[in-house]
């Protein structure tokens, strides 16, 4: 089961990044295809991760723990304040939060400003994970114009990480109408009265944090993309495309008040449904096995001969936070002739253990080939 897309990260690591994305893709593919029968992906989001198509599934196998599902039967479409009242409950971090939120309410009336409703983003700070999306979206003129004349919602950030103090500062220094706090679990009663959950991040596959707001009873405000397709069948679902359309979105959910959960949708949320969805996708028939016997040995010989080698420590070299200034002419080249040698012994390995000689010579003569080019040659 697939449901992290590495190379999203990868592509944003500040060294290296198109290396780490290559080399993502090529592993994965070869552990797919050497390991699985079948690979089920909870989103149309992974179709460039490797995993071979002939064995590749879509779905979104996972579901939402019970305690997010009695909230959303709990709330069933009325506000949260009129069923848990202002302010309930005990749990970590509630009474910072409230104080907090207090605090900007009665600021706000002493500037004699018009208190707006709340809506949220949870998150781990990082910005991967949609920060840099929502800022750029809330820096945009539509939003600044909409909260010039108080018709935007205000928006908290709700997560710790990495990149907060470097978050913080962007917002402060674009001076977007954003509130920061804590990291705190999504089923909070501090969290409760907020009615619209927000994410604009596509690096997910598919965001639990939005399954769970959905489970919860509340709207959800989502970008169109691949990694979203499973929610958009539901009633409080709502999706934007550009800027314009996140504001005006905005200000439509800012009057509006969720839908009742159904109990086909608390079902579809449910392990249970997700078990079913499971056990469907993987099945194949009796007898068969989904995968090519012949790739899927091929594939796991590459990866045990080639990577035990040097061809294994330049791949790891390259994945890791190697300091680019290591990597000079010396080394670069010392590594080519050091997997060329590699490659050489160990395709005809491979090609062996298959029993396929004529494979093995035919690899033999490629490798040679490429010892035999001059030096500069293989390092450009």
């Amino acid at each position: 089961v697939a449901h992290t897309n590495y190379r999203a990260y990868a592509r944003e690591h500040p060294q290296l990044p198109l290396v780490k994305d290559q080399l993502l893709r090529i592993f994965s593919g070869l552990a797919f295809r050497a390991h699985c029968d079948v690979i089920v992906q909870l989103s149309a989001t992974l179709h460039d991760s490797g995993a071979p198509e002939d064995i590749s599934r879509v779905c979104n196998v996972h579901g939402v723990r019970d305690s997010f599902l009695d909230i959303g039967r709990k709330v069933g479409g009325v506000s949260a304040s009129d069923v848990y009242g202002a302010g309930a409950g005990e749990g970590v971090g509630v009474a910072q939060m409230e104080a907090q939120m207090e605090a900007q309410k009665e600021a706000q009336k002493e500037a004699q400003m018009e208190w707006r409703p709340e809506f949220y983003f949870l998150g781990k700070k990082l910005w991967s994970k949609g920060y840099r999306e929502l800022l750029s979206l809330l820096d945009s003129p539509e939003a600044r114009k909409a909260q010039a004349d108080g018709s935007m919602p205000t928006l908290h950030f709700h997560g710790s990480g990495p990149d907060e103090t470097a978050i913080v500062a962007e917002a402060k220094r674009t001076g977007v109408d954003v509130s920061h706090f804590p990291a705190i679990d999504h089923a909070n009663d501090a969290l409760r009265e907020y009615p619209v959950f927000v994410n604009p991040s596509t690096s997910d596959v598919l965001c639990t944090a939005t399954a769970e707001a959905v489970a919860m009873g509340k709207m959800v405000l989502i970008i169109e993309h691949p990694s979203n397709e499973f929610f958009y069948q539901f009633n409080n679902c709502h999706t934007f495309k550009d800027a314009k359309g996140f504001v005006l979105k905005m200000k439509e959910l800012s009057t509006a008040a969720p839908a009742p959960l159904t109990e086909e949708e608390l079902h579809i949320l449910s392990w249970e449904a997700a078990t079913d969805r499971l056990a469907e996708s993987i099945a194949t028939p009796a007898g068969r096995r989904a995968t090519n016997e012949f790739r899927s040995m091929l594939a796991h010989e590459i990866q045990s001969q080639i990577f035990s080698g040097e061809l294994g420590n330049l791949c790891r070299d390259l994945s890791l936070d190697l300091p680019l200034e290591q990597l000079d002419d010396r080394t670069i080249g010392e590594w080519i002739e050091a997997v060329t040698d590699d490659l050489e012994e160990n395709w005809q390995t491979v090609a062996y253990s298959l029993q396929k000689p004529q494979l093995a010579l035919s690899l033999s003569a490629a490798t040679a080939a490429t010892a035999a080019r001059p030096s500069t040659g293989a390092r450009r």
